[in-house]
Protein backbone atom coordinates (compact mmCIF):
# COMPACT_ATOMS: atom_id res chain seq x y z
CA UNK A 1 0.00 0.00 0.00
CA UNK A 2 1.31 3.66 -0.83
CA UNK A 3 2.43 5.67 1.97
CA UNK A 4 0.24 9.02 1.59
CA UNK A 5 2.05 12.23 0.62
CA UNK A 6 2.65 14.48 3.10
CA UNK A 7 4.77 18.14 3.81
CA UNK A 8 5.87 19.96 6.50
CA UNK A 9 3.99 23.85 7.08
CA UNK A 10 7.24 25.90 7.98
CA UNK A 11 6.50 28.60 11.08
CA UNK A 12 8.12 31.42 12.33
CA UNK A 13 6.99 31.79 15.76
CA UNK A 14 8.24 35.46 16.11
CA UNK A 15 8.39 38.78 14.69
CA UNK A 16 12.26 38.38 15.01
CA UNK A 17 12.57 34.97 13.21
CA UNK A 18 11.47 36.74 10.25
CA UNK A 19 13.43 37.18 7.32
CA UNK A 20 14.01 40.36 5.84
CA UNK A 21 12.04 39.39 2.64
CA UNK A 22 9.03 37.84 5.28
CA UNK A 23 8.81 40.68 7.16
CA UNK A 24 8.38 43.03 4.07
CA UNK A 25 5.70 40.59 2.79
CA UNK A 26 4.09 40.30 5.76
CA UNK A 27 3.81 44.40 6.60
CA UNK A 28 2.25 44.70 2.43
CA UNK A 29 -0.20 41.64 3.57
CA UNK A 30 -1.24 43.32 7.09
CA UNK A 31 -1.76 46.71 4.92
CA UNK A 32 -3.87 45.27 2.54
CA UNK A 33 -6.25 43.01 4.70
CA UNK A 34 -6.62 46.02 6.73
CA UNK A 35 -7.38 48.17 3.49
CA UNK A 36 -10.22 45.80 2.92
CA UNK A 37 -11.71 45.85 6.49
CA UNK A 38 -11.22 49.48 6.89
CA UNK A 39 -8.79 49.20 9.96
CA UNK A 40 -5.65 50.99 11.55
CA UNK A 41 -2.52 49.90 12.46
CA UNK A 42 -3.62 47.44 15.27
CA UNK A 43 -3.75 43.78 13.61
CA UNK A 44 -7.36 42.92 14.89
CA UNK A 45 -7.84 39.23 15.78
CA UNK A 46 -10.68 39.03 12.51
CA UNK A 47 -8.06 39.66 10.13
CA UNK A 48 -5.06 38.15 12.21
CA UNK A 49 -6.10 34.43 10.51
CA UNK A 50 -6.29 35.59 7.53
CA UNK A 51 -3.03 37.55 7.41
CA UNK A 52 -1.18 34.44 8.77
CA UNK A 53 -3.13 32.13 6.35
CA UNK A 54 -1.85 34.47 3.17
CA UNK A 55 1.84 34.45 4.74
CA UNK A 56 2.37 30.80 5.40
CA UNK A 57 1.05 29.58 1.98
CA UNK A 58 3.48 32.77 0.02
CA UNK A 59 6.53 31.22 2.15
CA UNK A 60 6.17 27.34 2.12
CA UNK A 61 4.90 27.53 -1.61
CA UNK A 62 1.47 26.82 -1.02
CA UNK A 63 -1.40 26.78 -3.57
CA UNK A 64 -4.58 26.08 -2.54
CA UNK A 65 -6.61 24.32 -5.53
CA UNK A 66 -10.05 23.75 -3.50
CA UNK A 67 -12.02 22.75 -0.92
CA UNK A 68 -13.69 18.94 0.08
CA UNK A 69 -15.47 19.16 3.23
CA UNK A 70 -13.87 19.77 6.45
CA UNK A 71 -10.85 19.78 3.91
CA UNK A 72 -8.37 22.01 1.92
CA UNK A 73 -7.01 20.46 -1.34
CA UNK A 74 -3.36 21.67 -1.56
CA UNK A 75 -0.37 22.40 -4.19
CA UNK A 76 2.98 22.33 -2.79
CA UNK A 77 5.59 22.29 -5.93
CA UNK A 78 2.38 20.78 -8.12
CA UNK A 79 2.07 17.69 -5.87
CA UNK A 80 -1.62 17.74 -4.76
CA UNK A 81 -2.21 17.21 -0.89
CA UNK A 82 -4.96 16.84 1.11
CA UNK A 83 -4.97 19.00 4.32
CA UNK A 84 -7.31 19.23 7.15
CA UNK A 85 -8.62 22.57 7.68
CA UNK A 86 -8.16 21.75 11.35
CA UNK A 87 -4.29 21.50 10.63
CA UNK A 88 -3.95 24.29 8.93
CA UNK A 89 -5.80 26.26 11.71
CA UNK A 90 -3.40 24.66 14.09
CA UNK A 91 -0.11 26.20 11.79
CA UNK A 92 -2.22 29.83 11.63
CA UNK A 93 -2.56 29.98 15.62
CA UNK A 94 1.00 29.49 15.59
CA UNK A 95 1.26 33.11 14.12
CA UNK A 96 -0.84 34.46 16.78
CA UNK A 97 2.37 36.98 17.62
CA UNK A 98 1.50 39.34 14.29
CA UNK A 99 -0.82 41.09 16.80
CA UNK A 100 1.55 42.06 19.16
CA UNK A 101 4.23 44.47 19.40
CA UNK A 102 7.56 42.90 18.68
CA UNK A 103 9.43 41.55 21.83
CA UNK A 104 12.45 43.02 19.96
CA UNK A 105 12.63 45.63 17.65
CA UNK A 106 12.50 45.05 14.15
CA UNK A 107 12.63 47.25 11.18
CA UNK A 108 12.87 47.06 7.23
CA UNK A 109 16.43 47.31 6.71
CA UNK A 110 15.47 49.95 3.82
CA UNK A 111 12.31 52.76 3.34
CA UNK A 112 12.02 53.81 -0.37
CA UNK A 113 15.28 52.86 -0.90
CA UNK A 114 17.18 54.33 2.42
CA UNK A 115 19.52 52.44 4.39
CA UNK A 116 18.00 52.06 8.46
CA UNK A 117 19.52 53.29 11.22
CA UNK A 118 20.58 50.55 14.00
CA UNK A 119 17.00 48.88 15.08
CA UNK A 120 17.57 49.36 19.08
CA UNK A 121 18.97 52.81 17.92
CA UNK A 122 22.73 52.23 18.97
CA UNK A 123 24.74 55.33 17.57
CA UNK A 124 20.90 57.80 16.91
CA UNK A 125 21.79 60.68 18.51
CA UNK A 126 19.48 62.24 22.21
CA UNK A 127 18.36 65.03 19.83
CA UNK A 128 17.27 62.68 17.38
CA UNK A 129 15.82 60.49 20.41
CA UNK A 130 13.97 63.40 21.93
CA UNK A 131 12.51 64.39 17.72
CA UNK A 132 11.33 60.87 16.79
CA UNK A 133 9.84 60.71 20.40
CA UNK A 134 7.62 63.36 20.30
CA UNK A 135 6.35 62.49 16.70
CA UNK A 136 5.16 59.77 18.29
CA UNK A 137 3.36 60.83 20.60
CA UNK A 138 1.67 62.84 17.88
CA UNK A 139 0.78 59.74 16.08
CA UNK A 140 -0.97 58.52 19.13
CA UNK A 141 -2.62 61.45 19.66
CA UNK A 142 -3.75 61.97 15.25
CA UNK A 143 -3.27 58.85 14.02
CA UNK A 144 -1.39 60.68 11.20
CA UNK A 145 0.47 58.92 8.43
CA UNK A 146 2.55 62.39 8.09
CA UNK A 147 3.80 62.05 11.83
CA UNK A 148 4.84 58.28 10.65
CA UNK A 149 6.40 59.87 7.45
CA UNK A 150 8.62 62.45 9.61
CA UNK A 151 10.00 59.80 11.89
CA UNK A 152 11.01 57.90 8.65
CA UNK A 153 12.88 60.72 7.46
CA UNK A 154 14.86 60.26 10.86
CA UNK A 155 15.10 56.68 10.79
CA UNK A 156 16.50 56.33 7.60
CA UNK A 157 18.35 59.40 7.58
CA UNK A 158 16.56 60.79 4.39
CA UNK A 159 14.23 64.38 4.15
CA UNK A 160 12.91 63.63 0.88
CA UNK A 161 11.83 59.97 1.63
CA UNK A 162 8.39 58.59 0.24
CA UNK A 163 7.82 55.61 2.15
CA UNK A 164 5.41 53.19 0.92
CA UNK A 165 2.18 52.00 3.08
CA UNK A 166 4.01 48.84 4.18
CA UNK A 167 7.26 50.88 5.05
CA UNK A 168 5.19 53.28 7.30
CA UNK A 169 3.36 50.32 8.93
CA UNK A 170 7.36 49.25 8.96
CA UNK A 171 7.81 52.27 11.24
CA UNK A 172 4.86 52.38 13.37
CA UNK A 173 6.41 48.39 14.43
CA UNK A 174 9.73 49.54 15.03
CA UNK A 175 8.97 52.39 17.13
CA UNK A 176 6.41 50.47 19.58
CA UNK A 177 8.98 48.35 20.19
CA UNK A 178 12.03 49.82 20.76
CA UNK A 179 9.70 52.32 23.04
CA UNK A 180 9.03 48.56 24.76
CA UNK A 181 12.35 47.74 24.94
CA UNK A 182 13.46 50.85 26.60
CA UNK A 183 10.89 50.80 29.16
CA UNK A 184 12.32 47.45 30.53
CA UNK A 185 15.97 49.28 30.13
CA UNK A 186 15.17 52.08 31.53
CA UNK A 187 12.22 51.43 33.64
CA UNK A 188 12.56 54.39 36.49
CA UNK A 189 13.29 56.99 33.43
CA UNK A 190 10.37 55.87 31.52
CA UNK A 191 7.90 55.75 35.02
CA UNK A 192 8.89 58.72 35.84
CA UNK A 193 8.74 60.80 32.49
CA UNK A 194 5.83 59.07 30.74
CA UNK A 195 3.29 61.97 29.26
CA UNK A 196 0.06 60.76 29.09
CA UNK A 197 -0.19 59.23 25.85
CA UNK A 198 -4.07 59.70 24.97
CA UNK A 199 -4.11 63.61 23.84
CA UNK A 200 -0.73 64.93 24.44
CA UNK A 201 -0.03 68.52 23.76
CA UNK A 202 3.27 70.49 22.51
CA UNK A 203 3.70 72.32 26.07
CA UNK A 204 3.51 69.29 27.66
CA UNK A 205 5.92 67.55 25.54
CA UNK A 206 8.13 70.72 25.55
CA UNK A 207 8.41 70.54 29.08
CA UNK A 208 9.26 67.45 29.42
CA UNK A 209 11.95 67.40 26.74
CA UNK A 210 13.69 70.67 28.70
CA UNK A 211 13.50 69.10 31.87
CA UNK A 212 15.33 65.82 30.14
CA UNK A 213 17.92 68.26 29.04
CA UNK A 214 18.51 69.97 32.21
CA UNK A 215 18.76 66.89 34.14
CA UNK A 216 21.51 65.85 31.99
CA UNK A 217 23.45 69.63 32.00
CA UNK A 218 22.99 70.16 35.47
CA UNK A 219 21.92 73.30 34.42
CA UNK A 220 25.03 74.32 32.50
CA UNK A 221 23.50 75.36 29.12
CA UNK A 222 27.30 75.25 27.30
CA UNK A 223 26.23 71.81 27.80
CA UNK A 224 23.51 71.18 26.06
CA UNK A 225 25.12 70.96 22.09
CA UNK A 226 27.10 67.90 23.62
CA UNK A 227 23.89 66.16 25.24
CA UNK A 228 22.06 66.12 22.24
CA UNK A 229 24.77 64.89 19.92
CA UNK A 230 25.61 62.03 22.61
CA UNK A 231 24.28 58.09 22.12
CA UNK A 232 20.72 58.10 22.71
CA UNK A 233 21.19 55.04 24.75
CA UNK A 234 24.09 57.03 26.80
CA UNK A 235 21.70 59.33 27.74
CA UNK A 236 19.13 57.44 28.52
CA UNK A 237 21.22 55.10 30.89
CA UNK A 238 22.16 58.42 32.50
CA UNK A 239 18.46 59.58 33.02
CA UNK A 240 17.51 56.47 34.20
CA UNK A 241 20.28 56.61 37.04
CA UNK A 242 19.04 59.64 37.76
CA UNK A 243 15.11 58.94 37.98
CA UNK A 244 16.19 55.94 40.16
CA UNK A 245 18.23 58.13 42.71
CA UNK A 246 15.37 60.75 42.77
CA UNK A 247 12.94 58.03 43.44
CA UNK A 248 15.33 56.46 46.28
CA UNK A 249 15.45 59.63 47.97
CA UNK A 250 11.89 59.85 48.05
CA UNK A 251 11.40 56.89 49.49
CA UNK A 252 13.59 57.75 52.36
CA UNK A 253 12.84 61.30 52.24
CA UNK A 254 9.53 61.27 51.47
CA UNK A 255 8.71 65.13 52.66
CA UNK A 256 11.47 66.45 50.41
CA UNK A 257 10.06 65.02 47.42
CA UNK A 258 6.66 67.29 48.39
Amino acid sequence: MDKPLSFDIRVPLSWNALSQEQLRFLLRTVVAVQSAQGEGTSVASRTRAMVASICLCRWNGIEVDGYAGDSFMLSVAKTLFDCRAAAFAEAVGLMAWIGEIPKFPVRLDTGDGHSAADAQLSGVSFAKFLALDNLWQGYLATNSDDRLRDMAAILYDADDINPSKEELLGVFYWWASVKQLFSNLYPSFFRSSDVAESQPDYKSLQKGMDTQIRALTKGDITKESLVLASDCRRALTELDALAAEYDEIKRKYPDYAK
